[in-house]
This record gives structure tokens, sequence and C-alpha cells, in this order.
């Protein structure tokens, strides 16, 4: 398994981000975190930060705010919401754009008022996503990003742009049991939800102050951890159930501890975007890849976050 994992699927795939990838994920398991730590101090010279432009879709908001609290509670749900005419907009692609399930090239359609429910998770096309005119809209703003470097400490790299909705699922998925994501060295999510989530339809769960690369040597390994031990060790009081309407925005380092909830009735849509040092390669690379998009008078700031999917 490792040797395939390491070796051999990034020598097939010829892809050296896919085996970078892999060699700090199995530095993370093998050092428990200490690399992690390690990488983060030689990274963070070569990646000096940027001055971005002021963000036009939350002028209100303290990007420093939300820094503080990601660094010392692991997440920080953010001020204000993401607008509803780009709630609209991205509701729009995922219900007329077929979306797949565990195979990329498959193709199944999802719409508002026929959600299937063969699979735990539908996730659309990152090709799709970035040539949508609400989601540009997000991404060429510089709120998340001016988080993002803010939390990482360096200028940030966008390395996923996701799209999923979780249906009312009748059998076991392992993304609702407790887990952290191994990542890279330093990252951060953000999830925003595009449906109202309350405690029936997958509200996600952290638990507070869990988000250290340097685990307690019996949770150090990336697999799935039962609730009550977890919650025996960090305090019960620190688990937090997020829960709101649609346009809630959540950051968050999930290499602490988390997971997500059944869905009893309607549905979950969720969109997410990640920061992180280094690359995270996607299954879509592998099949079709995924093309930049070129766009005219991108601020070079903003430009350098998004250079891998647009040019």
């Amino acid at each position: 398994m490792f040797i395939r994992d390491l070796l051999v699927e990034p020598f097939r795939k010829q892809s050296l981000s896919l085996f970078t990838f892999r060699l700090c994920q199995f530095l993370h398991v093998r050092t428990n975190g200490w690399f992690d730590l390690l990488a983060r101090k030689v990274v963070v010279p070569f990646r000096p930060k940027m001055n971005f432009p002021p963000s036009q879709l939350f002028p209100r908001a303290d990007p420093s705010k939300a820094a503080t609290a990601l660094k010392e509670e692991g997440y920080a749900v953010l001020d204000g919401q993401l607008p509803a005419q780009l709630i609209e907009g991205i509701k729009a692609l995922a219900f007329t754009t077929p979306a797949y399930a565990a195979d990329p090239a498959a193709q199944i359609a999802v719409t508002a008022d026929s959600i299937p429910a063969e699979h735990p998770r539908y996730d659309w096309r990152i090709g799709d996503l970035i040539g949508n005119q609400a989601i540009q809209r997000i991404l060429f703003d510089s709120y998340f990003h001016q988080i993002a470097q803010e939390y990482l400490g360096c200028r940030p790299r966008l390395a996923l742009v996701v799209l999923w909705l979780n249906p009312p699922y009748k059998g076991e998925n392992s993304q609702y049991v407790f887990h952290y994501d191994n990542d890279g060295p330093s990252f951060v999510k953000f999830f925003v939800y595009l449906s109202d989530v309350t405690e029936t339809n997958g509200p996600h769960v952290f638990i507070r102050k869990s988000h250290s690369p340097v685990k307690p040597r019996r949770f150090h390994k990336c697999s799935r951890y039962e609730e009550p031990s977890l919650l025996e060790y960090f305090g019960a009081e620190n688990k937090t159930t997020f829960v709101g309407p649609a346009g809630t925005m959540i950051a968050e380092d999930t290499m602490g501890f988390h997971r997500g909830s059944d869905v009893v009735q309607s549905y979950r849509l969720i969109f997410q975007l990640e920061y992180s040092v280094v690359d995270i390669p996607h299954a879509e690379e592998f099949g079709a890849g995924i093309q930049r998009l070129k766009v005219s008078g991108l601020e070079p700031s903003l430009q350098k976050v998004l250079a891998k999917y647009y040019c």
C-alpha cells in the first residue's frame, strides 16, 4: 500500500504534485505532525504575503479577526452571509449541470425536484465550477484569500474548489465518523452553506482546539475515531455543531477532528474552498483534466492565488 500510494501511482500518473502531496501525508503520520511544523517554517519565507485589494463582497468584515479565531479555536464562523444572489447562481449551476458520485466520468442528474439518494454524496466538476459567474464573483474577491493568508502566515494557493450535495442516504458514510484531514503541512477550508442546515439535514461538527498537527499518540493516525474517546480527551464542551441558514460561512482547519451528520430530510448543499501551501491534486485532474480559464484584467495578487485554475 505504501509503495503504491507514494511511488507507483504518482509515477503512473506522471504527477510530481501527487508525489509531493503523498510524501507530506506519509511524513505527517510518521512524525506525528512534527514534520508539518518544520515544513511551515521552511515554506513561509519562500511565499511572502501580498497586499490584496479590499473585499467588495464583505467590505465591513475583518479578516484578521477570523484568522485569530482560527488559530485559537480551529474554526471561525464568519461575519455576514454570502449574498442571496450568489447562492442562487451556484444552486442554478448545481441543478442544471450533471454531477457525479464515485466516478468523475459519470453523469448524474440532480435537480431541486429530484434528488437521487443512491450515493451519500454528489460532486460537481471543477471545470464547471470555475466557469460559473457566481463562483467567479467569490474567487475574484479578496475576502477568503485574506483570511487564508493571515492564518497560513504566507501567500496562499487556492488548491481546491468543491461543490457537493448530501441527500438522505440509508447506508453508512465514513465522513460521518470523526476524523482529521491530512492535506499537507498547512491548509484551511471554507464551507458555505447553500441550503438551510438544521439538526435534521447534516450539520457539520467540529471539536474545538483539536487542530494541532501534533496529536495525542492514540489519535495520531489518519483514521476514524469514536466520538466518546475523543470527547473524553478534548472535553465534551468543545464539541461544536454548525447549524445555520443558507449563506452561513465557516472557516476551519480540518486538521482538527470533525465529521458530517446524517441527512434525515431535504438535502445539504455546500460550496467549499481549500487553501494550502502545497498543491492538493484532485481525481478530476487525472481524467479529462481541468483546463485553466483565461481571465483578462485580473488583479496580480489574485492571479497568484488563483493560478491553478485561471491564467
